[in-house]
């Protein structure tokens, strides 16, 4: 089966992809990348050194880095090691509802398409190019938490438990698709917002493959009924961000997150001192 990849070109979609490509290595796969979620830059210096976290200190520093040495242990890809691994070109597609934008994707002639944080709203004309239609991960419960950084409202709502849902996109509203399956977990109270984020992939990219498995056998997704007052939510604003600091809540935690880099993709023990990334 053919399957291209729309995701974001920031570290939890690299992650994603990474579980991703390796589990479903038998299928011919594509990823196409958009560069941003929402504004370039928030009027938050808390949400501007999350972006930069995500997508700059990985992308420009990261990255970069790991792909010059050797590869004496396994460890994460980048993006263009990801391409590398696929055998095809990852592909920058911020415009995809344009006409260029349609065409780049329909000349990988997808079977399936599968969405991981994807900066764009997809239109019709777009869903209508796999046959099999388009899956989303969405890293919240829907119905409960459409929109962007549902874990975040989920924690500032004092949510005992965190989770992400697998659906369909059949039109541009957003998180609204049938709901193929939903994975939840409690929520650890100490942990900050990032790495609350990065747990839900794993088990999240297992709900993607196991709905590619069923898919490939002929037989279709079930859709499940699920309860629960719908609620979209916007990047947060300057109140919020203290409500959730007055919490206790952290962004980011940054032992967490050197941990997280040595864990996947600083196997090697060239690393010793990778703190001075986060300086």
């Amino acid at each position: 089966m053919r399957i291209a990849f729309l995701a974001n070109r920031d570290i939890q979609s690299n992650f994603a992809l990474n579980i991703l490509t390796n589990k479903l290595s038998h299928h011919s796969m594509i990823i196409y990348l958009s560069d941003y979620v929402g504004k370039k830059r928030s009027d938050l210096t808390e949400l501007n050194q999350l972006r930069f976290i995500e997508q700059p200190l990985f992308n420009d520093t990261v990255f970069p880095t790991i792909e010059k040495l050797p590869r004496a242990l396994e460890r994460f890809l980048t993006f263009h090691e990801l391409g590398d691994q696929t055998g095809n070109e990852v592909i920058s597609l911020n415009e995809i509802n344009s006409i260029n934008g349609q065409e780049k994707l329909q000349s990988s002639d997808p079977d399936l398409i599968i969405s991981i944080r994807y900066g764009t709203i997809i239109q019709s004309a777009v869903i209508a190019i796999s046959r099999f239609g388009i899956l989303n991960l969405h890293s919240g419960i829907l119905p409960q938490y459409r929109g962007v950084m549902a874990t975040f409202w989920a924690m500032i709502n004092s949510d005992k438990h965190i989770g992400c849902t697998l659906h369909y996109i059949i039109d541009g509203t957003i998180d609204t698709g049938p709901i193929v399956s939903i994975y939840q977990k409690k929520r650890n109270v100490k942990t900050d917002y990032f790495t609350n984020v990065i747990g839900l992939y794993p088990s999240g990219c297992e709900l993607i493959i196991k709905a590619v498995k069923i898919i490939e056998s002929g037989e279709s997704l079930e859709q499940k009924s699920v309860k629960g007052e719908s609620h979209y939510y916007t990047f947060p604003k300057g109140k919020e961000i203290s409500r959730f600091k007055q919490k206790g809540y952290a962004l980011i935690n940054e032992a967490s997150l050197i941990n997280f880099v040595k864990k996947y993709y600083f196997i090697i023990p060239y690393f010793h001192n990778c703190e001075l990334l986060f300086l």
